[in-house]
Order: C-alpha cells, then sequence, then structure tokens
C-alpha cells in the first residue's frame, strides 16, 4: 500500500501535466497580459509510529521541495504540482491500526483533491457537456472518461455511449452475439462457447467430457448407443438388443442361474421312512437329493437321480426325528437354488397304560416311556356326558411317566388316553378307563340348640347318591344310624339331655359305595334361674333376689339397664342368691337380668324390674339482687320430674308455693320489696312423690340515680348532672372512661346532683358512670355518653412560596379526624374560592397555578362526621419572576422551569429580541439550549449556505437552529460552552468545550472553541479558526470541497474529524454522521445533538449564589 498510492498519484499527475499543455488556468485570461503558469504545492508529512517489532525505512527523495519538480521550461503556460510526502513505513503489516487507516483517509484525500482538479480541467477540454452527441450519463451502462472524453463502459456493454451490449469473451470465436448472448457454433456449447459437445449428446446414456462420450454401464460406441449384456451371458444364452437370451434351464440377467426343482412335499411318513415327490425342472440334466437330522448337519447323505426321476423313498431314518430334505437340479455342473422342506418320522405308541389310584376329584395314571425322543404327551380325558379336556404332559427321566388328572367330578367315570408328540407329529394314542370317589358331605354344623333338641345343617354332595347316613355319640353311649333322603340338606335331633356334649357324624352312599364321614359337635343348653324379686329401694340401690337352678354352673351372671343405658356385667357365686346394687341414679326404672353360666355357656336370661326414690334439687343460690327482685338458681335433680315446688317467706310473711317446670332452674320473685331479707325453699316431685326441701336466704339491693344527662361540651370539658335517689345513701362515686383508657372513681357528696370532669381530649367520645353507694352496698350504675369538640389545627403557613405555586403546612389537631377543609381564593375577589379535601395524615399541601406577585386566603378546618372545628385562616403573596426576558435555558431553569421543550428567549435579555428555543433540562443537570439534533434521518441535511444561515428543521425533532441565530446567543458578554451528544445503538458519548462562539457572516461564522473534556474524544480542536462550509460556499483549504465530497455542512478544514451534518446512515469512508476519536469514519452515527449554556452555569458557588438571591427575593415578597 506504501507503494502503489504514490504511483497512482504520480501517473495522475504526468496525465495532468499533458492536459495543461491544451488547458488554461484561469476561465478569462487577458491577452493583453504575460503567459504565466500556475503553481499547486502541497507538503504532506505521515509518519508512522512503529513498535518493537518493526522497523521505519526512510524514503530518499530527489530534493527537497518533493516527489516531482517542474519549472517553465520556455515561457509557456505551465501546471506544476509540487507534492512532498514523507512516509516512514514499518516493515510490517500495520493495516489494522488506527494510524494506518488515518493515513489511507489522508492519502485518499489526496486523490480526491487530484480527481477533482482532472476533472475541472477535462470540462476545460471536452466541454460541460463532452463530445458533441455523445451520453455523458453512458446510457447508466459506464463511466464517462474527462481525460479521454469517452466512456468506460461497464462488462457486458460496449459502444461510444456503452448502449450496446457484449457477450462473454466474444464467444470464444466459437458462435455470435445476439442481445448480449452467445449463438454457439456446432459442436461447442456454454455460456460462451467454450465447451465442446459430443455426438447425439451421447444419446443420454452417458457423459460428455472433452467432446467424448464416457457411456454409463452396459452401453459402448462412439456415441453410447450400443448396448452390451451381463458377462456375455456367461455362455449360457445369446445377446439381443443389450438382454440376454438364456438357454433352457437358465435364467438370470447374465443367464448364470439354474431353475430350481418346486413343489418339493412329503407324500407319506412312517416311524422309518419319507417319501418325498417334487415337480420337474426345465432342462434338468439330473437331480441331487440331500437329507440329515435337523440338529445333525454332519450326518448329510446325497442321492443322484436322473432326470426322469421326480420322487423319493428315504429309509432306514430314526422314529421321532425332524430331518431337513433339499433337491437341485444339475445343467452343466451347476446347480441350481435348493428346494427345502422339514420332514418328521412317526412316533410309536404308548405302551402299558394303568390307573395307580383314584380320589373324589383326581386319577392318577401311568405308561411306559416310548424309546423315540418325544416333546411331550398329549393326555385327554371324558365324562360320559362326552365333555373332553386335553392337557400336555412331559416325559418324566425314568422308564414311566405319571401324572394325577385334578378337577374331575366325584363319582364319575372317565376314559383317558395318551399320545406321544415331536413337533407337529403326533403317536397313536392308548386309552384307559377310572372313576373318581363319592365326596363326603360339606360345611356340616349344629344351629337352634337348646336344652334337649339340636339341628344339624350340611352342603349336598356334588355326586349322584342314594342317600345319607347319620349317627350321634356322647359320653353316656352311640345312636343307631339314621337313614336320610339324598335331597335333605339338615336333620332336627330330639330327646337329647341338658348339658351334654353329643359327636354328630354324616355320610353318603350310592349302592355298596360309600363316602367319607364327615363331623361335628354340639352341646346342650344349661336352664335359667327362677322367681327373680326386687326389694328396698332408696335414691341409689335396691336388693334383687332367686332360686338356684337345678343344673350344677360355676356360678351366675348379673345385669341392669335403664334408658340412659347398660351396666357392666356382674360376676356372683354358685351359692348367692341375692345381690344389692349401688350408686343408682334416682327416679329411675332399672330392668334387671340373671343368668347362670358353665365354662363358656351362659343359660337363659331371667329379669325384673325396680324404681329408685326422688332426690333433691342442690346447690340452691340467690343472685342478682335488685331494688325488688332476685333471682333463685339451683341444680337439676338426677332423677326425672314432673316439677318443681318454690316457697318464700321474711319477717313479713311467707308466700304461697309456687310451681316450677322441671326443664328450670332458676326462678326471679318480684314486687318485692327493697333491703329486705328473705328466706328461699325447693323442693321435687313427680307423681305422688316428694323429694326433701332445701333452703338459701336473699337480700333485695339499693335504688340507683336517674336522669343522667351530659351538656355543655367544649373541647376539653363537659358538664355532668343527675336526680337523686329515693333510698338515703352515704354518696356517689362517678367515672368515666374512653378509648384511650378510663378515670380514676371520684366521690362525691350525697346532697349533689352535677359535676364537671375536666382536662379532657378534644373530639373524644367519653362514657360517664355513676352509681350511689351506703356502707358496702353498692347500687346500679347508670351512664351516658358525652363528645368533646374538635380542636382545630395550628400554625397554619405558606412555605417555598415561589411565581405559580407555594406549600402551605400546618400542626394538626389533637382529636383523631377524618380529614381538612382546605380553600383558597385571591384577595381580590377575580378567582372563585378552590376548595379541596384532604386526608387526615396530611400536614402539607402544594397549590399550584397561581399567578406572580398576587395575595391569596388561605382557610383550613378540620372535621370528622358531621363535626366542625374552628376556621384557622392565612395569608401570602406569590413571588415574581428573577428573570423577565431570560437570555438562556439556564435563567429559563432558575425561574422555576423545569421540564425540557420549547421556551421563548430574549437575546442579551432584550425584550424586543424573542427568540423560540428548545431547552434540554435534563442533561448533565440542564440548562442547555439546543442547536442541532438528528435522531431518525427523516430530515435531509445537505442544504445550502442560506438554509444554514436561516436554519430548518422542527425543534421537537429533527433541527439546525441557523448560524445567524448562534452568532447572536454566543456574542455577548456571556461566555458559553459548547456540549455534543453523540450515541450509536445504546451507547452514548459526549464531548464538552469551555468556550465557544463564532463569527458573524462576513467571516463566514469562523469558529471558536476552548478545552476538550468528556468521553467522546477530541474531534473540534481540528477544526478550530475554521469558517463554514456548504455545497455552494467553499471556505474549506481543501481542493476540493469538503461539503460537497463528504455530504454535509460543517467548519471543514482539510475535511473533517467531526462530521455531525453528514449523510445518515452512509457507512462509507468520512460519508456519514462521523465522530473519528470514537467511532471512526467508517460507522455513521445515529444520534446526535449540539447544545451550549453558560460556562460554569450550575458550579457549586453560583448555584449557591442563587439559592441565596431567591430565598432573599421570596422573603421580600412574602413581607409585602
Amino acid at each position: 500500500m506504501t507503494t502503489r498510492l504514490p504511483v497512482r498519484a504520480l501517473c495522475l499527475l504526468a496525465q495532468l501535466c499533458t492536459i495543461s499543455h491544451f488547458c488554461s488556468a484561469n476561465n478569462h485570461p487577458d491577452p493583453s497580459a504575460p503567459e504565466q503558469g500556475v503553481t499547486f504545492s502541497h507538503v504532506y508529512k505521515i509518519d508512522i509510529p512503529g513498535s518493537s517489532s518493526c522497523k521505519l525505512e526512510h524514503l530518499t527523495t530527489q530534493d527537497k521541495t518533493g516527489l516531482q519538480t517542474g519549472t517553465p521550461a520556455n515561457g509557456e503556460n505551465d501546471i506544476i504540482f509540487r507534492h512532498n510526502i514523507r512516509l516512514q513505513t514499518p516493515k510490517c503489516d500495520c493495516e489494522d491500526s488506527e494510524s494506518f487507516k488515518s493515513l489511507l483517509y489522508r492519502v485518499n484525500g489526496l486523490e480526491e483533491e487530484v480527481n477533482y482538479l482532472k476533472t475541472q480541467c477535462a470540462q476545460g477540454c471536452c466541454g460541460r457537456s463532452g463530445v458533441e452527441g455523445l451520453d455523458t450519463s453512458c446510457s447508466g451502462h459506464g463511466t464517462y472518461q474527462h481525460d479521454t472524453c469517452s466512456c468506460l463502459c461497464d462488462a457486458g456493454w460496449e459502444g461510444p455511449d456503452c448502449s450496446v451490449s457484449s457477450c462473454p469473451d466474444d464467444c470464444n470465436d466459437n458462435g455470435r452475439c445476439v442481445d448480449g448472448k452467445c449463438v454457439c457454433h456446432q459442436g461447442y456449447t456454454g455460456e460462451d462457447c467454450s465447451q465442446l459437445t459430443c455426438p447425439d449428446d451421447c444419446n443420454d446414456k452417458g457423459h460428455c467430457v472433452d467432446g467424448k462420450c464416457v457411456c454409463f454401464p452396459h452401453f459402448t460406441g462412439e456415441d453410447c448407443s450400443i448396448q452390451k449384456c451381463p458377462n456375455d451371458c456367461v455362455g449360457n444364452g445369446q445377446c439381443v438388443d443389450g438382454r440376454c437370451v438364456c438357454d433352457e434351464g437358465f435364467y438370470g440377467e447374465d443367464c448364470s442361474s439354474v431353475f430350481s426343482p418346486q413343489g418339493l412335499q412329503l407324500v407319506q411318513v412312517t416311524d422309518i421312512s419319507l417319501l418325498v415327490e417334487w415337480d420337474h425342472a426345465r432342462g434338468a440334466e439330473y437331480y441331487v437329493l440331500s437329507y440329515h437330522p435337523k440338529e445333525d448337519e454332519s450326518s448329510l447323505k446325497q442321492v443322484h437321480l436322473p432326470n426322469t426321476e421326480n420322487s423319493y423313498l428315504i429309509t432306514g431314518l430314526s422314529p421321532g426325528i425332524t430331518y431337513i430334505v433339499e433337491v437341485h437340479a444339475v445343467i452343466k455342473e451347476i446347480p441350481s437354488e435348493a428346494d427345502k422342506i422339514e420332514a418328521t418320522t412317526d412316533f410309536s405308541a404308548v405302551d402299558d397304560i394303568r390307573v395307580l389310584g383314584q380320589t373324589e376329584v383326581t386319577i392318577e395314571v401311568e405308561w411306559k416311556n416310548p424309546s423315540a425322543e418325544v416333546d411331550y404327551f398329549r393326555l385327554s380325558h371324558s365324562d360320559p356326558a362326552g365333555q373332553k379336556e386335553e392337557l400336555n404332559v412331559l416325559k418324566s427321566q425314568e422308564a414311566r411317566t405319571k401324572y394325577t388328572i385334578v378337577g374331575l367330578y366325584p363319582g364319575t367315570e372317565y376314559k383317558i388316553s395318551v399320545q406321544a408328540i415331536k413337533g407337529n407329529n403326533e403317536g397313536k394314542p392308548s386309552s384307559v378307563t377310572g372313576s373318581t370317589d363319592i365326596d363326603a358331605p360339606t360345611n356340616l354344623f349344629t344351629t337352634e340348640v337348646t336344652e334337649d333338641t339340636a339341628t344339624v345343617s350340611w352342603k349336598e354332595v356334588e355326586a349322584e347318591i342314594d342317600g345319607y347316613m347319620l349317627s350321634y355319640t356322647s359320653a353316656e353311649g352311640s345312636s343307631s344310624e339314621i337313614p336320610i333322603p339324598h335331597d335333605s340338606t339338615s336333620y332336627r335331633l330330639v330327646g337329647l339331655r341338658p348339658g351334654v356334649l353329643y359327636t354328630v357324624y354324616i355320610w353318603a352312599f350310592k349302592g355298596d359305595n360309600v363316602s367319607r364321614k364327615t363331623w361335628t359337635e354340639a352341646e346342650t343348653e344349661l336352664d335359667a334361674p327362677t322367681n327373680v324379686l326386687v326389694q328396698d329401694e332408696t335414691e341409689s340401690s335396691f336388693r334383687v333376689s332367686w332360686d338356684h337352678t337345678q343344673a350344677e354352673i360355676d356360678g351366675y351372671v348379673l345385669s341392669y339397664s335403664s334408658s340412659e343405658g347398660s351396666s357392666e356385667e356382674i360376676p356372683v357365686g354358685s351359692d348367692n342368691t341375692s345381690y344389692i346394687f349401688t350408686g343408682l341414679r334416682p327416679g329411675v326404672l332399672y330392668t334387671i337380668n340373671i343368668w347362670a353360666i358353665k365354662e363358656d355357656k351362659a343359660s337363659r336370661k331371667s329379669s325384673t324390674q325396680a324404681e329408685t326414690e326422688l332426690d333433691a334439687p342442690a346447690n340452691l343460690l340467690a343472685k342478682d339482687e335488685t331494688e325488688s327482685s332476685f333471682r333463685v338458681s339451683w341444680d337439676h335433680t338426677q332423677a326425672e320430674i314432673d316439677g318443681y315446688v318454690l316457697s318464700y317467706n321474711s319477717s313479713e310473711g311467707s308466700s304461697e308455693e309456687i310451681p316450677v317446670g322441671s326443664d328450670a332452674s332458676s326462678y326471679m320473685p318480684s314486687g318485692l320489696r327493697p333491703g329486705v331479707l328473705y328466706t328461699i325453699n325447693i323442693w321435687a316431685i313427680k307423681g305422688d312423690k316428694a323429694s326433701k326441701k332445701i333452703s338459701t336466704q336473699a337480700e333485695t339491693g339499693l335504688d340507683s340515680p336517674a336522669n343522667l344527662l351530659a351538656k355543655d361540651e367544649t373541647e376539653s370539658s363537659f358538664r355532668v348532672s343527675w336526680d337523686h335517689t329515693q333510698a338515703e345513701i352515704d354518696g356517689y362515686i362517678l367515672s368515666y372512661n374512653s378509648s384511650e383508657g378510663s378515670s380514676e372513681e371520684i366521690p362525691v357528696w350525697s346532697d349533689i346532683t352535677s359535676y364537671m370532669p375536666s382536662g379532657l381530649r378534644p373530639g373524644v367520645l367519653y362514657t360517664i358512670y355513676i352509681w350511689a353507694v351506703k356502707g358496702d352496698k353498692v347500687s346500679k350504675k347508670i351512664s351516658t355518653q358525652a363528645e368533646t369538640d374538635i380542636d382545630a389545627p395550628k400554625e397554619l403557613k405558606a412555605q417555598d412560596v415561589k411565581l405559580e405555586s407555594a406549600v402551605l403546612t400546618w400542626i394538626p389537631p389533637l382529636a383523631d379526624i377524618e380529614g381538612y377543609i382546605f380553600t383558597y381564593r385571591d384577595e381580590s375577589g377575580h378567582m372563585e374560592t378552590v376548595e379541596k379535601r384532604l386526608g387526615a395524615s396530611e400536614s402539607r399541601f402544594a397549590v399550584f397555578g397561581l399567578e406572580m406577585g398576587k395575595r391569596y386566603i388561605i382557610t383550613i378546618i378540620a372535621y370528622r362526621g358531621n363535626k366542625r372545628s374552628k376556621v384557622v385562616e392565612t395569608v401570602f403573596k406569590t413571588a415574581g419572576l428573577l428573570y423577565p426576558f431570560p437570555m438562556d435555558c439556564i435563567q429559563i431553569m432558575k425561574n422555576g422551569i423545569k421540564k425540557s421543550g420549547r421556551y421563548t428567549i430574549h437575546i442579551n435579555n432584550n425584550r424586543s429580541k424573542p427568540l423560540d428555543v428548545y431547552c434540554d433540562m435534563d442533561t448533565d443537570g440542564g440548562g442547555w439550549l439546543v442547536l442541532q439534533r438528528r435522531n431518525t434521518g427523516k430530515l435531509d441535511f445537505m442544504k445550502r449556505w442560506r438554509q444554514y444561515v436561516e436554519g430548518f428543521g422542527n425543534m421537537t425533532d429533527e433541527f439546525w437552529i441557523g448560524l445567524d441565530k448562534i452568532y447572536e446567543l454566543t456574542n455577548t458578554p456571556t461566555q458559553y460552552e459548547l456540549r455534543f451528544d453523540v450515541g450509536l445503538g445504546s451507547e452514548r458519548a459526549y464531548a464538552v468545550y469551555d468556550n465557544f462562539k463564532i463569527a458573524p457572516v462576513n467571516q463566514k461564522f469562523k469558529l471558536t472553541i476552548g478545552k476538550y473534556s468528556g468521553t467522546a474524544g477530541d474531534a473540534m480542536t481540528y477544526h478550530q479558526g475554521r469558517p463554514w462550509t456548504t455545497v455552494d460556499s467553499d471556505n474549506d483549504i481543501a481542493l476540493g470541497n469538503c461539503a460537497l465530497n463528504h455530504r454535509g455542512a460543517w467548519w471543514y478544514k482539510n475535511c473533517h474529524l467531526a462530521n455531525l451534518n453528514g449523510k445518515w446512515g452512509d457507512s462509507r469512508h468520512s460519508m456519514g454522521v462521523n465522530w473519528q476519536p470514537w467511532k471512526g469514519h467508517m460507522t455513521s452515527l445515529d444520534f446526535t445533538e449540539i447544545k451550549i449554556r453558560p460556562l460554569g452555569a450550575l458550579s457549586s458557588r453560583k448555584r449557591r449564589s442563587l439559592k441565596g438571591r431567591e430565598k432573599n427575593r421570596n422573603a421580600n415578597l412574602q413581607m409585602k
């Protein structure tokens, strides 16, 4: 790269020197002026830093003036270019370094400048419209060359104006070009006719390679049109049209296979021979038959048979063996595939089958094993009804095989057959006859056992029988056998002796055959006690007596029950004839049972009934005494009763008897005299029965004060009044409480009828109690309620008073409230009163939307429900503007406006110079006046000089504020800092310069910029002191117009390091929206903002000063 670019530059310079003899340096030369030369002089010094692994190689130059030097030779007009390019290049690959990229950019800039000058000269030679009649657009298929005044056509196009299409490589002289496509001569093909063709395209039976056919298999010939036969039919057929026509007996693609015999089958089988046959095979010269046991290929035997035979009897075989039999056809000693079957010789019949024994449901048989190998035996058995079952039995390792047939029907004759099985072959069956035994009755049990009888039941047998036989025995002897019909399943034994254990037997019979005997046991019941009586009843006990049983027993068992439940069983000795029950419930009817026991046997129960006496009520108490009554309570009796009877008496006399219901447990006598001592009696009754009486005493109480009232409520007190008691008393006791607690008891003289509690909390509901006392007796308490008034909020003040707002604060009341009613209005009465409802938790409220410099009246009332506190009022005055005609966004912010947006400022605080601007109140503390914004790419920034002077775009979207406005803003006594915010995707960076202003229009808005700080890198110091350049006003130092070449407008120098007005989204080198130190010249940014604010506007010292001024101003306003 370091060599190519200077050479290219030399070539361009040489062309321009040649053209210079025909071109004038000025558009309008003065004929009278002496001829003179034009000289362009540029000096480039480009140092590329090396590294530890790179050594710099110094270039030698011809002289001190540069790479090439030209001087006027004969006084004619010459153009002389002097370029002194000093490259110090390291001897290593540094193409990826930023320094090397910078070198490329600057050398590319040199080429652009030379091309620009060359274009200007070419226009002088060829004219602005080129050669007469020539389309300088080259029909859109080429580039116009000013040095040759002709078109350089793109590939595929030709002609003076590139309007004629051409073909690739002129069809290689193997075809002709028609409409840009090659039409090839015979024998050639391809897009450019460079490929040879094959005869008949190889007839689609091969590939064309360099003009020759490479045939697919089975084809041959120059054009692959001749078919071949596979393996030339192996001599067993003829090749016809590429296919083999096989001789008789042969088949296959190449006639290499012999037809096999078909239909090999077993015709006849014995235990030592197999007869097989098959279908003749075509053309067979002879057959080969082979056979061997399936599990023994080593015993293979073969037989050759003439082609006239198609069957063969294989002899000398073993019984029950499976053989593999195969047959092949043979032609020319070539065997065919085999036809194959499996065949098994028969087995010998099973010998000496016999029955060994039987049960009710089984028969055991055995037989002699045959000599041949078997897989298993098939055993079948059938009954006289013809029902048959089969099962498989494995062969025993012994000489004989035994098997027990199960699941048979009792008393039945069966025919039993056995045959040997080997694979699919079956031996001849052998048979024998056997019979099962008669089954015995089952489920024999005794029921309905009494003192002298028992019933025996059983389940009938399955076999067909003539009947049953039954007998029983005991320690005293045995009965005779009792015949029972075959359809019976029970029998009742009578005339038995009580308490005797009997064993009962039963069996079935048919003719002379009998089943096994089944047996069970039965024992007769004991007799019960008699003459059971009850006597000596009390509230909780009675006595029971009885006569002994006749039987000898172990003892007696007693129990009793009532409607409330049953007792446990009570054992009593066999010699006892009475028993006393205790701990019973009064007035309850009991049923008593008694029975005899001997070991685990029990007699029938004998029973009788008895009723206990009534119990008296208990725990008689008097309570709830009042002036004229008291309440008497008691515990219910345990007995169920009809009711109670109550009476009371005093020193003044007795009451009548008062009946009370049985479910009552209390009673309140009324109409009594206060302060009298009464004696109360009560007893239970049921029918004509009555319990014992119980008694207690009660005294009536004092009467209470009446008509308790509360009145004269304030925030901290109220007055309570009442009427005197009728009774003579010592005095009164008064107390009050609320949700916050209770007061102490307050004694009051007996002649006082009012009292005023004080020091209460505002807005609290109190409950007041009062009662009379005399000695240790007190009357009932009476009560009323009183609520203190709500207290008002305190110290209502206006704070943080600003131009259009203020914050009101207050101290909340002590009372619990629901909220506040807050109002405000102007003092002049020009606005309606504004009312706000505030929550109880609020103690401040901000008022907005006020007018500057006005006095406002504020009121606040606390409320809860319908209750209201007193009204509290204050007055304040809003502040005026700190800057009535702000000159920048900082002063707008100091006027209390903190939101970003469009605002009107006034140049140098001059009311007659308003200016609409956009203020950024968010970035870095805010106060920035935005000069430029790009964030969508919708607005084209390729504008002319006048548009950049006046400004363009929408301030809430993309815009340029205008150079005239920037000049007026920055040319004031205030020093401004300049901020660039740049972004790509989510990335953001910024650059800040501490001194910014531009010159007036007559100096082309020359840039003044201060020291850099930030994160984006310093791109603007390079542009220091440069005037503004647009496409129609070139004020840069480059040979070409940087604004035109880089698609924007800027303070260009020899072009740029920053190009924030460049072409949106253009990633070509230095053409897009660039900030070279951050993202280089090859990345176009997608966000830019340029903004200014006074230098140090938000420093801590100035911030404190500003706050102090505002505080003093607000204080003065509030004093007015």
